[in-house]
This record gives C-alpha cells, structure tokens and sequence, in this order.
C-alpha cells in the first residue's frame, strides 16, 4: 500500500470537488491530508484518513480565536509539518502548483518524491501577474518529479513557462459514472441551457448569455439556466453578474433565464437532469487565465445525456469532437454561437445520437475508476 500525503491550501471547496476522489478513492493506497484550512467536512468527509491542518486557532474556542491567531498559524504550520513528515508518506502529492512550490521543503525533509498536479490559474495567469511565480516553479520544476495536467494544450502551457517535457504526464480527472446514469434528452420543447461556473471573465458567461439571446430574437425557443455566482467582495465578479442580469432582461430573454446561485455538485447534477444542453463558453482573460484543461461540469454533463457545446478552449477538444460528440466554436466568438443555437432547433433527433456518442466517450476516455488507476501508476513509478 502506497502512503500518500496530499497537500493542498483549502479542503476542499465546492468548486474543487474533482481533488476529493484522488484523496479518497485511488487503489491501494493510504491518504493523508496536509491543508491551511478546512471547509468542506461535511460534503467531503474524511473519515478514517489522517488531516494534519495548520489552522490551529480555526479549532480552538471562540473566546481564544483572536489571540490564537497572533501566534497560531506559525506554531500550527510547524505541527502540522512535524506530523506530516512523521507520517512516513511514500508520496507527496500537491494539488495546484502554487501547493507544489510550497512542498519543497516537505519533499527535501521526507526524501519523498512530490507530484504536483496543475490545474489552470497557477499555469496561465499568475506567471504573468506575479512574476515571482516564474522562480519559483522554476525552482519546482527543477527539484519535482512529476507534473500531471488534464491534455495537451495544458502541457504546452507548462512547457512553456519551464517544465522540461520528460516530467508531463496527462491524466483527465476522471467522472464517477455509477453517480451519472445516462437519460435520453428530448428537443422538441426548445433549448434548454445550462451554463455552470463562477462569475470570473474566463467561464465566458456573458458570451453564452449574448448568444442564446441572439438565438431567441431569431425565433428559438429557449430557457436557459446559470449555475453560479460571485463573491461579495468580488468586484470583476460582481461586474459579470450585473451584466448577465441587465442581459436577462432584454425583452426576448426576459422570464426566461434563471439564476440560482452556488450549488453543491449534487445539487448541479439534479440541476441538469432538467436540461438538454450544457453550454461551456470558457476562454483567456484578460490576465491570461484560463481552465486548466475543460471543466469538469462538461464531462459530468455528457455523461447524463446533454449535448455539448463549448469553445475551442485549452483541452475542451478532448470531450468535444466536432459534429461528433458535440459542438464547438472559436472562444469569444458569439455570432458563431448565436449560428449553433439557431440551427440546433430543426435538427430533432439527430442530436440524440451525438448526445449517445458522448455517453460512450466519456466512458471509454473520462472514466473515474480508469483514470484513478492511472493515478496509482504514475504513484508506482514514482514512489
């Protein structure tokens, strides 16, 4: 039995629900979690694996909270280290790039090797806002010993910033499919659209919003939900909301566009089960963020029998085959959109047949159980 420590910032949001079964669920192993923070004990339990947290005043009375915080993420991160390396793992494995760095020193301490998993705004959008990053994976890339990323453009992406090639490897994350039964979609009631992400520039909701309301000023028949939301203190964020608000009201749109706000993943699976299409119109901000290689959503959503459509967006080509298991357009490209939408409600049952050809290639390539056996692989050959 392989020894894994999984180290990582926060566990585990919602909206990084795709780490929880790599932690959990991967073959003949033994897990260990070493965080800053805990948020999701309920959703993600973690019954039976060892936890070493830093956050030591988050765990104490509220009455000592404050003054555990002058003093407690020092002394919390030294004995959540101390027991973390008297762990003994096998294997460190981070989760994000920025937790990679930051396990270096774990690494030399153990004499363990570290995998470190990149899953997109670490890669594409903080080298160029906090150049710093760039010495400091450059010092990863040097003293780690795997870099796993979801396809090919995000492999170019870390080659580019550094990484020799001979440390990639891909691995999709994988879809638990026994959680997915697959349901016949129906068309001949209208479009029904779901859009899931956070309100940040890169998910593309604006572009999705626009281009179904180009689709019903054309006469389609639409309904289309958002699943998601912004931060209270999120201006760029809130700027997006507003926008996808001002755009729902616009006469051919208006009572039919719903916003429901952050959902569990077991809340957006049941979400779908209503819907006949998921839409991913992701593409680059501004910064240069990006998804680090197609949102799980995608490959969760195809599973259950929606049909795809998305942009032409980093590793979005690896679930989306053209006119084949779904549809795609070049990312920001919203006449081209609006053109797929328009021409989707004559086609009728044509589409259930690609949405079948999606079942079957998620099953033959996204499979959970598959890809966590290629995780224990790449544990074997490295640990």
């Amino acid at each position: 039995m392989k020894r894994v420590l999984h180290t990582i910032d926060n566990f585990l949001p919602h909206t990084q629900n795709w780490v929880y079964p790599q932690v959990t669920s991967v073959p003949d192993t033994i897990s260990a979690v070493l965080c800053t923070a805990m948020s999701g004990q309920n959703q993600f339990p973690l019954d039976g694996t060892s936890i070493f947290c830093e956050d030591l005043a988050g765990n104490w009375p509220v009455i000592c909270r404050r003054l555990a915080r002058l003093g407690g993420r020092y002394w919390g991160a030294r004995r959540a280290l101390e027991r973390a390396r008297n762990w003994r793992p096998d294997i460190i494995h981070a989760h994000f790039g920025t937790r990679g760095w930051k396990s270096l020193s774990l690494k030399r301490a153990t004499h363990t090797s570290l995998i470190t998993n990149f899953y997109g705004v670490e890669a594409w959008s903080l080298p160029n806002v906090e150049p710093i990053w760039r010495e400091r994976f450059a010092e990863l890339f040097e003293e780690g010993d795997l870099f796993l990323v979801e396809g090919p453009v995000m492999r170019r992406r870390l080659i580019e910033i550094g990484c020799p090639s001979d440390k990639i490897g891909v691995r999709h994350l994988g879809v638990d499919l026994s959680q997915l039964p697959y349901l016949e979609p129906e068309f001949d009631s209208g479009l029904k659209i779901a859009m899931v992400g956070r309100f940040v520039e890169k998910k593309g909701l604006a572009d999705g919003l626009k281009a179904c309301l180009g689709a019903a000023e054309a006469g389609v028949r639409v309904q289309i939900t958002v699943i998601g939301d912004s931060g209270e203190n999120d201006p760029q964020g809130q700027a997006i909301k507003e926008e996808l608000v001002r755009l729902s009201r616009k006469p051919a749109l208006n009572g039919k566009v719903r916003f429901t706000g952050f959902l569990t993943p077991t809340d957006v699976r049941a979400m779908l089960r209503s819907h006949n299409i998921i839409l991913c119109p992701s593409k680059h901000s501004a910064d240069g963020d990006a998804e680090g290689g197609m949102p799980y959503v995608l490959a969760e959503a195809m599973a259950m029998g929606l049909l795809a459509i998305g942009s032409r967006h980093c590793d979005m080509s690896e679930l989306i085959i053209e006119n084949n298991t779904g549809f795609l357009f070049d990312e920001g490209d919203v006449e081209s959109l609006t053109c797929i939408l328009s021409k989707l409600s004559g086609v009728g049952c044509g589409l259930v047949k690609i949405c079948e050809n999606g079942r079957r290639h998620v099953e033959k390539h996204f499979d959970l159980n598959r890809q966590l056996a290629k995780l224990r692989e790449y544990y074997d050959a490295h640990g």
